[in-house]
Protein backbone atom coordinates (compact mmCIF):
# COMPACT_ATOMS: atom_id res chain seq x y z
CA UNK A 1 0.00 0.00 0.00
CA UNK A 2 2.91 1.94 0.55
CA UNK A 3 4.13 1.79 -2.68
CA UNK A 4 0.86 2.70 -4.21
CA UNK A 5 0.83 5.73 -2.37
CA UNK A 6 4.43 6.82 -3.24
CA UNK A 7 3.82 6.46 -6.63
CA UNK A 8 1.01 8.62 -6.75
CA UNK A 9 2.80 10.63 -5.11
CA UNK A 10 5.37 10.91 -7.65
CA UNK A 11 3.04 11.04 -10.32
CA UNK A 12 1.34 13.94 -9.30
CA UNK A 13 4.35 15.83 -8.54
CA UNK A 14 5.79 14.99 -12.37
CA UNK A 15 2.48 16.21 -13.89
CA UNK A 16 3.34 19.51 -11.82
CA UNK A 17 6.63 20.59 -13.52
CA UNK A 18 6.24 23.25 -15.81
CA UNK A 19 7.59 22.36 -19.08
CA UNK A 20 8.60 26.18 -20.46
CA UNK A 21 11.03 26.59 -17.33
CA UNK A 22 12.61 23.08 -17.51
CA UNK A 23 13.22 24.13 -21.07
CA UNK A 24 14.66 27.84 -20.29
CA UNK A 25 16.41 26.23 -18.09
CA UNK A 26 18.03 23.49 -20.00
CA UNK A 27 19.35 26.01 -22.15
CA UNK A 28 21.30 28.09 -19.57
CA UNK A 29 22.74 24.78 -18.72
CA UNK A 30 23.66 24.06 -22.27
CA UNK A 31 24.80 27.96 -22.86
CA UNK A 32 26.77 28.11 -19.59
CA UNK A 33 28.91 24.88 -19.87
CA UNK A 34 30.02 26.13 -22.97
CA UNK A 35 27.61 23.74 -25.72
CA UNK A 36 28.48 23.96 -29.30
CA UNK A 37 25.65 26.25 -31.30
CA UNK A 38 24.19 23.16 -32.52
CA UNK A 39 23.68 22.21 -29.13
CA UNK A 40 22.33 25.90 -28.09
CA UNK A 41 19.78 25.33 -31.07
CA UNK A 42 18.44 21.98 -30.09
CA UNK A 43 17.85 23.66 -26.64
CA UNK A 44 16.49 27.33 -28.14
CA UNK A 45 14.02 25.00 -30.46
CA UNK A 46 13.00 22.91 -27.12
CA UNK A 47 11.99 26.56 -25.49
CA UNK A 48 10.31 27.31 -28.88
CA UNK A 49 8.50 23.75 -28.74
CA UNK A 50 7.41 24.40 -24.44
CA UNK A 51 6.13 27.72 -25.31
CA UNK A 52 3.72 26.35 -28.42
CA UNK A 53 3.03 23.45 -25.99
CA UNK A 54 1.80 25.34 -23.25
CA UNK A 55 -0.11 27.93 -25.77
CA UNK A 56 1.88 30.71 -24.78
CA UNK A 57 -0.05 33.06 -27.66
CA UNK A 58 2.43 36.15 -26.85
CA UNK A 59 5.91 34.48 -25.87
CA UNK A 60 6.22 31.97 -28.77
CA UNK A 61 6.90 34.18 -31.48
CA UNK A 62 10.11 35.76 -29.83
CA UNK A 63 11.15 31.81 -28.53
CA UNK A 64 10.81 30.87 -32.24
CA UNK A 65 12.70 33.62 -33.88
CA UNK A 66 15.26 32.60 -30.97
CA UNK A 67 15.59 29.68 -31.97
CA UNK A 68 15.87 30.03 -35.44
CA UNK A 69 18.39 32.54 -35.27
CA UNK A 70 20.08 30.23 -33.16
CA UNK A 71 20.06 27.35 -35.50
CA UNK A 72 21.27 29.40 -38.22
CA UNK A 73 24.08 30.28 -36.39
CA UNK A 74 24.52 26.29 -35.80
CA UNK A 75 24.23 26.18 -39.99
CA UNK A 76 26.45 29.33 -40.53
CA UNK A 77 29.33 27.62 -37.95
CA UNK A 78 28.89 24.25 -39.91
CA UNK A 79 29.57 25.66 -42.93
CA UNK A 80 32.45 28.79 -41.51
CA UNK A 81 33.11 28.18 -38.95
CA UNK A 82 32.42 29.71 -35.45
CA UNK A 83 34.52 33.00 -35.55
CA UNK A 84 32.88 34.09 -38.63
CA UNK A 85 29.77 33.31 -37.72
CA UNK A 86 29.28 34.66 -34.43
CA UNK A 87 29.30 37.93 -35.30
CA UNK A 88 26.43 37.61 -37.71
CA UNK A 89 24.51 35.34 -35.98
CA UNK A 90 24.85 37.79 -32.28
CA UNK A 91 23.52 40.97 -34.34
CA UNK A 92 20.68 38.85 -35.35
CA UNK A 93 19.79 37.86 -32.01
CA UNK A 94 20.00 41.14 -30.79
CA UNK A 95 17.66 42.23 -33.36
CA UNK A 96 15.10 39.89 -32.65
CA UNK A 97 15.07 40.37 -28.76
CA UNK A 98 14.71 44.36 -29.64
CA UNK A 99 11.99 43.97 -32.42
CA UNK A 100 11.13 40.63 -32.38
CA UNK A 101 7.81 41.43 -35.34
CA UNK A 102 10.43 42.82 -37.14
CA UNK A 103 12.64 39.88 -37.11
CA UNK A 104 13.13 37.41 -39.86
CA UNK A 105 10.54 34.45 -40.01
CA UNK A 106 8.27 36.85 -37.16
CA UNK A 107 4.65 36.44 -38.36
CA UNK A 108 3.66 40.06 -40.08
Amino acid sequence: MRVLALTTVLVVLCGCSDPVADAKRRLEIVKQSGGSSADICKAQQAVADAQLQAKNEADYPLAKVTADVACNRARLDAAYGPSDAALMADKLEADAENNPMNAIGAPQ
